[in-house]
């Protein structure tokens, strides 16, 4: 099998590129190091503090910060006491003992068991399941929130857009 023939400027591009990858690697000389080090810890102590690290918040906004995390729970429990008594109490009950009726009717016998499925499935009533849903919607966004946050505290200067220099 042979190579197709190529062009003089593809030889030439591949020897070149063949040349420059052999070429040893070059270190910056110390003083450029130390040079670009104090910039970047410069930039750093120039961000403004809504761009830092929450350590580095002032004291007033951290505190508003943490009363606001507060409050937001404080919201929260009662919010989600509001949708588990919302319909829910009356039928707990009566929906819990049917259910362990049905099962004690139903733990014997193997070949029954997709219809315990289906009997599980009518009994619980739709406000538990809205109920549970939303419950788990509210759960996945708290969590979502909450890795964001860890994220953005543990590495913040990878979430920050990078400015262009001229």
């Amino acid at each position: 099998m042979s190579t197709p023939p190529t062009s003089p400027e593809a030889e030439l591009e591949r020897l070149v590129h063949r040349a420059l990858r052999e070429q040893p690697l070059r270190h910056a000389p110390s003083s450029l190091q130390e040079a670009v080090l104090r910039e970047i810890a410069g930039r750093a102590a120039a961000l403004p503090w809504w761009r830092k690290k929450l350590a580095h918040w002032p004291l007033a906004v951290r505190l508003g910060f943490v009363t606001s995390c507060l409050g937001a729970v404080a919201l929260a429990l009662p919010l989600l006491r509001m949708l588990t008594n919302i319909r829910l109490a009356a039928h707990l009950n009566a929906a819990l003992a049917d259910l362990f009726v049905t099962m004690h009717a139903l733990v014997g016998a193997s070949p029954v068991l997709p219809q315990l499925g289906g009997e599980l499935a009518r009994r619980v009533p739709r406000d538990w399941l809205y109920g549970g849903v939303a419950l788990a919607a509210c759960m996945y966004v708290l969590l979502f929130a909450l890795l964001a946050a860890a994220y953005r505290i543990l590495y913040p200067s990878s979430s920050l857009p990078r400015e262009s220099s001229p």
